[in-house]
Parts: C-alpha cells; structure tokens; sequence
C-alpha cells in the first residue's frame, strides 16, 4: 500500500487518510491490505518484492451496495503488478527460510480406529486363536496410541503454559521445572517453539530481554536462535514503519532490540537503509528546509530545494486474460521521462534533453510514497490520474514536496 505523507488518523489496524476530495480508510495486515479511497471505490491489495496484486472491490453506494448492477459487470477484475525495473528500489529484502522442528506427536486417529476395529471383530469371531490374536493386535495398537496421546497432550500442555510467560518469567529455573520430565528431544523441539513465540512477547511488551541469557538454557543451535531473532526483528520493523513514519521513540526501540538480542550488522543492513531513510523523511518534516542550486536560472521569487535525477512513470496492462469469470490485468510502469526533478515554491518539474514539464506547486494536493513499488504518487487537482514519480532520492523527494506543497503562498 502506498505511505500516505500528507494527513492521516491512525485507530489500531485501520487507517483514515484525509485529503481535498474526502476520506479514504485502509486496514489489514502486512502483505495484504482492504481500503476504500476517497471516491468510495473498494479494493484488495497484497503483494511483496515486486509482485503486487490488487482485487477492485467495487465502489459503494450510500446504501452499502455497489453501483454495480449488469451481468457485464459482474465479471470481476484482479490486477497483478510486475516490476518491470522503471522504479528505483527502497527495500529489497528476503525473510530467512526457518527450518523449525515439527511437532513430535502428529495426530493419527487411524492407528486407534484400527485398534478398536480389531478389538470387536475379535468379539465376534469364534475361531480361537484368530479371537486372541486379533485382541491382542487390537489391545496393543489401542495402548500405543493412547500412550501416544498422553505424552501429546502433555506436550502441548507445556507448550501452551511457556508460550504464554511474560518476559519477566522467561527464566532458566521456569524452563527447567515445565520439561523436567521430557526427553532430551522432546525438549530440542520444545524449544525451538516457544523460541518464536518468547521473541514475540518480548516485542509486545516491549520488554527485551538479552538473548544470550535465554541461550544458556534453551536447547536451542546457535544458528536457529539468530534466524528466529532476525526473522522477528524484520517482522518488527516493517511493523513500526505499517503506520507510515517512524518516530524517534520507535527508533530507539528497533536498536534496544538489535543491541540484546546481539543481531549480526550484515544480517540487516537493508532494514537499516530504510530505517535510515524514515529517519531522514521526519528530519525533513519537523527541521528546516535548506535551499540548493539548481542546474537553470530561477525565476524571480522562485526558491530552489530540490534537484535530482528522476523518471516520470505511467501504469499501463500489460496484458490481459479472463477466466472462470475473472478478468485478469497485468500491470506494470513504463518511461515516460526520464531526467532532472525539481522542486522549488512555485513548481514541480521535470526535464530530459528536449523537453520539461512542468506542475504548479498550487495544484498539489495529496502525496502517496510506495515503498514496495518505489514510486510516489503526486495527485494534482487539475489533473484525473496521479503523476507517478520514481528517483534514487525516493523519499527525500516526497519529503520535501510534502513541506513546500503545504507552504503559504
């Protein structure tokens, strides 16, 4: 989902976005997100590391129906976007495969249900030794589940009663008094279950506890700790940064957690360069806006505050299918411009060799930064479709056409 700059209320999962033409709310979880924009029009987004996918919904009616009402329309339409390379990437990072041990004791009701079967046709044969022979089949495959069932139960008994510790009870001596009877495997897999879950808790209370203490008694390889921990790590950073910003408190957060947990520098650095970036992005919101040169002469009262390299972007399909009454829409960016953006107080520019062109700052009125397409979005009141603007400098670019748009003439 696109990183709405401009004005937004955050209620918990949901977010309400305000601008010029009404509300829009979005909500859901990472990777996948439901909104309503402005227009009332309803849509499914989803998707990471350059393949989105986008569901329109359909737009409401006030009675909560949709306008929607043919047979021709009632063919849904699903967008797939590709990255086809226009956009400079923000973040490009893949989370670690985790080889977690599966639980030991996986249901098998058959073994059971075998049993017993055996059990009562023993009961009712009158062939002697088939009658005992199948009893005792039938006793022993009934014993051996019910054993089976028994150390299952209390398997995730102590599962449940450590996965729900608060940090200041993830001790060596609870760990200890919890699996005192299980065996040594038993206690592995144990383990590198409630590993997972400790890490989250610690995230959600917001209580870190040194990881290098609760390694001194979990049976847990050194190598599967550090991929549980960054596995969380990256979860909790691409949380904080859901709400759109990053603010100085959760930044401090994000380097307790690096610090006690003792995470490798080389294991993140992509989370580090867009936590970089975020941090940048507030510096511009809240500090000063410096002046630069820019590469032409200034007009007269024109003041000069950015200047990179950038490309003007248009979204196309790229192709198109239909199935089971489901029409499918390849979408992807192609070149349009491609040169120097500039922002100054009067406009928004971009020019190539030949050409520039050129938006009055005025006519800004909202700003929408996709990290996951690498994009920002720069919707124009004069103007139905967005201007879709990628650069090297991604989100010092948005930054700062946020702060000039909202400038007093």
């Amino acid at each position: 989902m696109p990183f709405y700059i401009r004005k937004g209320l955050n209620f918990g999962p949901i977010r309400v976005n305000l601008s010029k033409s009404g509300l829009g709310f979005s909500s859901g979880v990472k990777g996948a997100r439901l909104g309503i924009n402005s227009q009332g029009k309803t849509y499914l987004h989803g998707g990471r590391h350059g393949l989105y996918y986008r569901k329109n919904l359909g737009s409401l009616r006030k009675n909560g129906t949709t306008l929607q009402g043919t047979y021709r329309n009632l063919t849904e339409t699903e967008e797939i976007f590709t990255d086809t390379g226009l956009s400079y990437p923000v973040f490009n990072t893949q989370k670690s495969s985790l080889q977690i041990p599966a639980l030991p004791y996986p249901a098998n009701k058959k073994t059971l249900y075998l049993g017993v079967g055996l059990i009562i046709v023993a009961l009712i044969v009158s062939v002697l030794w088939l009658k005992i022979s199948l009893g005792i089949v039938g006793v022993v495959l009934v014993y051996n589940q019910m054993k089976t069932q028994t150390k299952e139960n209390n398997f995730l008994t102590a599962l449940y009663t450590l996965v729900h510790l608060g940090p200041e009870e993830m001790t060596g001596a609870t760990w200890k008094d919890t699996v005192a009877k299980f065996s040594e495997k038993d206690r592995i897999v144990l383990a590198s279950q409630v590993l997972p879950a400790w890490l989250e808790k610690q995230i959600q209370k917001e209580e870190i506890i040194t990881l290098d203490e609760i390694k001194q008694f979990l049976p847990v390889s050194p190598e599967l700790v550090t991929a549980i921990a960054l596995d969380t790590y990256r979860d909790l950073v691409a949380q904080l940064i859901s709400d759109h910003q990053l603010t100085s408190t959760e930044e401090s957060f994000i380097q307790e957690v690096e610090s006690k947990w003792n995470l490798p520098q080389e294991a993140f650095t992509e989370e580090q360069k867009l936590i970089s970036q975020f941090k940048n992005l507030r510096e511009i919101q809240f500090q000063g806006l410096p002046e630069v040169n820019f590469t032409r002469d200034l007009v007269k009262g024109e003041k000069p505050f950015f200047e990179g390299e950038g490309r003007l972007l248009n979204l196309r399909t790229l192709n198109t299918w239909q199935q089971d009454r489901v029409r499918y829409k390849e979408m992807g960016y192609v070149l349009d411009m491609e040169g120097r953006l500039r922002i100054s107080n009067r406009v928004l520019e971009i020019q190539d060799e030949q050409n520039t062109r050129t938006y009055a700052i005025r006519l800004v009125d909202d700003i929408h930064l996709s990290v996951e397409e690498g994009v920002v979005e720069v919707f124009l009141s004069n103007r139905k479709n967005p201007l879709v603007i990628s650069s090297p400098l991604l989100f010092e670019f948005a930054g700062i056409l946020n702060r000039v748009s909202e400038m007093e003439d």
